[in-house]
């Protein structure tokens, strides 16, 4: 699975791993499209990170279509961000400049990701 967490939330992308060793054609798209979004967040300056259940997060440069997760951060600027309408730190619970409204607390997942902890998001 690739996950990106963007202004929009957590955007996702799925595939099962063995259909992909069958030649499935559905399951091989998937992996085409989670490799260009992977190629397009990452020239955008996204960092990515390996995730495993019970392993530290471990950060990649290339796309990995056997890793069971990778999660993509990209630093929200100020102005893709209505702080107005979050919490008084100004992460947590809060409204995108796009009017979408996200519960995450993206300094908390991506410190969460450091510490080898993010299997359970």
């Amino acid at each position: 699975m690739l996950r990106v967490m963007s202004r929009r939330g957590d955007d996702r992308v799925t595939w099962d791993e063995q259909k992909v060793l069958a030649g499935d054609p559905e399951a091989l798209a998937a992996v085409r499209e989670a490799e260009r979004i992977f190629a397009q967040e990452r020239a955008r300056g996204a960092t990515a990170f390996r995730v495993e259940p019970g392993k530290p997060a471990q950060r990649i440069d290339q796309f990995d279509a056997t890793a069971e997760q990778i999660i993509m951060f990209r630093a929200l600027s100020v102005d893709e961000l209505d702080l107005r309408n979050s919490n008084d730190s100004g992460l947590g619970d809060h409204r995108h400049r796009d009017g979408s409204y996200c519960l995450a607390d993206h300094s908390a997942i991506f410190a969460g990701l450091v510490a080898g902890r993010a299997a359970s998001f």
